[in-house]
């Protein structure tokens, strides 16, 4: 038997934590899936006495469930963001707060196989004590994970606009960024709105003392973090747009 562990992180003894069997209206864990990824996983529930101001993710629902942060912790890159970009998506699921559902959300979604699911509100088991997963569902056979490591070095021979210590700011160019499809679909909103940003688009990095890139942001009329998976990609059209 694999069981689901949760720390209750909010308060046991409020209504909306004794309104359903998972027993706390908040919640978090540190999993370890199939695969072996460990992900941080945080949520709780809102109940709405009034439909008139009841958000549209929560009508039909009696105690609505909200994700709140859900990444890899397993990753350097992902642990210092509240989601994952893979994991984000799900947070725009919703479902009735109670554990049948929670388990079937982490084992359709997490790549997960655990059989049932307990809550700890006495303080047994905490997160944050530390950076173990508090439950396994894996078999132990599996290939940790390796951090993706670019570093600012391959960014050599290109002058930034800006650069001091362990951070710098580089132009890359809108068509450039189109070629990015999370960039796309925002430029593709804004043109809605008649705002496109074609001539201050930009992209921080930021790196340790031995050069590898911790951080990287796009400034283009929005400030949006980057996966460590896109890092070479932007890096090699900042070169293109300063061949």
């Amino acid at each position: 038997m694999k069981t689901l562990v949760f720390e209750g992180a909010g308060w046991a003894g409020a209504d909306i934590s004794k309104a359903t069997d998972v027993t706390n209206c908040r919640i978090r864990t540190r999993l370890r899936n199939n695969s072996g990824r460990v992900i941080y996983l945080e949520m709780g529930c809102c109940h709405f006495e009034n439909p008139k101001f009841t958000p549209e993710y929560a009508k039909g629902l009696n105690y609505a469930t909200h994700i709140d942060h859900l990444f890899y912790c397993d990753s350097n890159w992902d642990n210092n963001r509240n989601f994952s970009r893979e994991l984000q998506p799900l947070t725009n699921i919703h479902f009735e707060y109670n554990k049948d559902n929670i388990l079937k959300f982490v084992n359709d979604n997490l790549n997960c196989s655990f059989n049932n699911m307990m809550v700890y509100n006495n303080g047994e088991v905490q997160v944050h004590k530390s950076e173990e997963p508090l439950c396994d569902s894996s078999d132990g056979n599996y290939i940790p994970y390796k951090d993706i490591e670019v570093n600012i070095s391959e960014l050599d021979g290109v002058r930034p606009i800006h650069a001091k210590d362990w951070y710098a700011v580089y132009k890359i160019s809108y068509n450039s960024l189109l070629k990015l499809s999370y960039m796309k679909k925002y430029f593709e909103n804004q043109s809605k709105w008649g705002q496109i940003p074609k001539e201050d688009c930009k992209a921080y990095f930021r790196w340790d003392k031995n050069g590898i890139i911790t951080d990287l942001e796009l400034h283009a009329g929005v400030c949006m973090g980057v996966s460590a998976e896109d890092i070479k990609t932007i890096i090699d059209l900042i070169k293109k747009d300063n061949a």
